[in-house]
């Protein structure tokens, strides 16, 4: 289940004649030799204290792109796209101050928040991000509220900045059969309504911790409702505050899920929530791919109102946007939704409309490559 940005730029990108992909590395085969595994830990591989593998990787990014133009055939680029502001985006630069070759890059918005919310000793992100952007040709902003940061807090041109939002797989919804749809909402649920949440579970601002604590207030008006969630990480701390509200055994943690059972899942919900919030420390969620995907299968949304979300879901169209701090808020939409199916499945039958229509990936990649074209003739 990789990360909607990682799969939104890689969509992005692929419709650019002439283009070669630089990716670094992210995974390393792990031996069964305990010596390896220490090796890993101890140089930050698995969360260890020394951040050597971590720091390679960020060599790795700035410095290959240029190493590559140094010694291929093919010569050095006309164009540089990077996939992030810090780090791609340093790589990009060196690009512009060796050889004037243009660069753009692409923003997600959290890191803007954050990077302005940091102290010392990573107060130097700022700088450097900064410095990225003031000399982009261009920034494409996954969101307006992306865009709102970077022109109102940076200080950045809004004719240098371009909102192109990522774009939704449309072939997954086909193939999903429904036998297998009702099998997979009866083994998670039995009888009862299905509310589905996906994402990293490590990540606060997605709102796994106040969906718990508004499924209480949720069962008492629809009995028999499960919450299911789907994600990568640690499901101990979520068990707890499940264990602390009386819904342990209404809450079903599946993990991480390829991307054919997770349609499926998507499919065989009745509501898709995910209360997303802005934390303290700046960190937003920046679009919310989720939200579309849960409204290609038709399912009408709940999300939190705090950054890109507003983008993702529009409020009373497509889904309901909520006070992702607030449980019994997300409980009143999410109860709104189970107890009057005809509103709900309108919301999705809007949702799904607006996805075929504005998401797709044709749709994008010709904006993106629209954007393209009006950056190179600028360094001819």
């Amino acid at each position: 289940m990789a990360a909607g940005s990682g799969r939104a730029f890689k969509e992005l990108i692929s419709g650019i004649p002439n283009l070669v992909a630089l990716v670094p590395r992210t995974n390393l085969p792990v031996q069964d030799q305990r010596w390896v595994k220490r090796l890993l830990r101890f140089s930050g591989r698995a969360g260890g204290p020394f951040k050597l593998y971590t720091i390679l990787q960020h060599a790795e990014i700035v410095l290959l792109p240029v190493v590559w133009s140094l010694f291929s055939r093919k010569g050095k680029p006309a164009l540089v796209i990077c996939s992030q502001t810090l780090f791609g985006g340093v790589s990009g630069l060196l690009f512009h101050w060796l050889w004037n070759i243009p660069f753009i890059v692409q923003g997600h918005g959290e890191e803007f928040t954050v990077a302005l919310k940091e102290n010392s000793p990573f107060a130097w992100r700022l700088g450097l991000t900064r410095l990225v952007l003031q000399h982009a040709s261009a920034v494409v902003c996954n969101a307006h509220n992306t865009r709102s940061v970077l022109q109102d807090q940076f200080g950045l041109r809004p004719g240098r900045l371009y909102v192109i939002h990522p774009t939704v797989q449309i072939d997954e919804q086909h193939g999903i059969d429904p036998a297998d749809v009702a099998l997979s909402k009866r083994d998670l649920a039995g009888d009862g309504r299905m509310i589905l949440m996906v994402g990293r579970l490590s990540q606060e601002r997605k709102g796994f911790d106040r969906a718990i604590e508004a499924l209480p207030l949720i069962r008492a008006r629809v009995p028999g409702v499960t919450l299911v969630i789907a994600g990568p990480g640690d499901p101990l701390p979520l068990h707890s505050i499940a264990q602390r509200n009386g819904v342990s055994k209404h809450v079903v943690f599946v993990g991480e899920v390829e991307r054919r059972k997770l349609m499926l899942l998507y499919a065989a919900c009745d509501v898709f929530l995910l209360p997303t919030r802005t934390m303290s420390n700046g960190d937003m969620e920046g679009f919310g791919i989720v939200f579309l995907e849960a409204n290609l299968m038709g399912k009408p949304v709940v999300g939190g109102r705090s950054g890109g979300t507003r983008d993702a879901i529009l409020d009373g169209q497509t889904g309901l946007l909520v006070d992702g701090k607030a449980p019994p808020q997300i409980a009143d939409a999410v109860t709104r939704l189970l107890t009057d199916r005809a509103y709900a499945d309108l919301l999705g039958r809007q949702g799904r409309e607006r996805v075929l229509r504005e998401f797709t990936t044709t749709t994008q990649q010709h904006r993106f490559a629209e954007l393209v074209n009006q950056v190179l003739p600028v360094a001819e």
